[in-house]
C-alpha cells in the first residue's frame, strides 16, 4: 500500500501559507482575521498558521451548542486561543438555534446545515463590524467531496489549506505545535449529536485520501486506486460518487447561457 498523498516540506509549505495569509489581508485592506475556534484539527491549524505574524490581528469565536458540542471541544478551542494568546469570544450557539428555530421544521440534516450556517452568519457579524476577513478551515479532502454546508463553513474569505489533503493537514499541524490529541483527533462538523465524519462518508480519511489523491492528483481508474489504497473498488467507486454528487457545491449557482 503506498503512502499517499505525501509528506511535503513543512517549513516551505508555512513560509508561503504565512506569505499568502499577507498578501490577503492588504489586498482587502483588512484590519485582520476572525475564525471560528472548533477544537479540530482543521480549525487549529488554520489558526496556528495565522498566528505565526497576525497574533494581534486574530479573533477566534468558539460557538458551543450544548445540544451537540462535546465539552472536550470547547475546552481544546480555549486551549487554542490561550496558547496562542489571541482574543477570543464565546457566542452560545444553541441559545440562538432555539430563536431561529422556533417556528421551522425540518428533520436532522436540514436542522444541521441551518447549525452551520449560523455559526457562519456570526463569523461574518464579526468580520463586517471590525473590518475583518473570515479565515475558513476547509482542507483539500474535504473540498473535494464537498464535505461541507453550502454557505455555512464552506463561506469565507480566505481558505489557507485548502491545497492539503486531512492526512497532509495533519503533518503541517504538529510541524506548528498543534497539541497532538487535537492533530490526531477524529474529524466532525458537530451538526447533530454523535455526528462523526467517517463514519457518515463510510471509510477513514487514510483511505479516503489514498483515493483522492490517485484519482485527481494521478489521474488513476478505480481499480489502480483500489490497489494503492487496498479496499475494495466499490469502495474506491462510492468515495468518488460522493465527489461527483457534491461537485455542484464548488461551482456557484448555475447560469444559464447568454441568449
Amino acid at each position: 500500500m503506498d503512502t499517499l498523498p505525501p509528506p511535503l516540506d513543512w517549513g516551505d509549505v508555512e513560509g508561503r501559507m504565512c506569505a499568502f495569509l499577507d498578501h490577503a489581508l492588504e489586498a482587502a485592506g483588512a484590519d485582520g482575521f476572525v475564525l471560528g475556534l472548533s477544537g479540530g484539527v482543521d480549525s487549529a491549524t488554520v489558526a496556528y498558521l495565522a498566528a505565526r505574524k497576525h497574533r494581534d490581528k486574530m479573533l477566534g469565536v468558539l460557538m458551543p451548542d450544548a445540544s451537540v458540542t462535546p465539552r472536550s471541544e470547547t475546552d481544546d478551542g480555549l486551549l487554542v486561543a490561550d496558547t496562542l494568546g489571541i482574543r477570543h469570544t464565546t457566542v452560545p450557539l444553541d441559545i440562538i438555534m432555539e430563536a431561529y428555530t422556533a417556528g421551522l421544521g425540518g428533520g436532522r440534516r436540514a436542522l444541521g446545515n441551518l447549525r452551520a450556517r449560523t455559526r457562519s452568519a456570526i463569523l461574518y457579524h464579526h468580520a463586517n463590524s471590525d473590518n475583518l476577513l473570515v479565515l475558513g478551515s476547509t482542507d483539500r479532502s474535504e473540498h473535494l467531496l464537498g464535505y461541507y454546508t453550502k454557505f455555512g463553513d464552506g463561506a469565507s474569505d480566505v481558505v489557507p489549506i485548502i491545497s492539503l489533503y486531512k492526512t497532509q493537514v495533519r503533518g503541517l499541524a504538529g510541524h506548528l505545535g498543534v497539541p497532538p490529541h487535537i492533530a490526531a483527533k477524529k474529524s466532525s462538523p458537530h451538526l447533530w449529536p454523535g455526528h462523526d465524519a467517517e463514519d457518515e462518508l463510510g471509510a477513514t480519511y487514510d483511505t479516503i485520501d489514498r483515493i483522492l489523491y490517485g484519482a485527481h492528483e494521478l489521474g488513476l481508474p478505480p481499480e489502480s486506486c483500489a490497489r494503492r489504497a487496498a479496499v475494495p473498488v466499490r469502495t474506491v467507486r462510492r468515495i468518488l460518487g460522493i465527489v461527483e454528487q457534491n461537485r455542484h457545491k464548488g461551482e456557484g449557482p448555475l447560469r444559464p447561457p447568454m441568449p
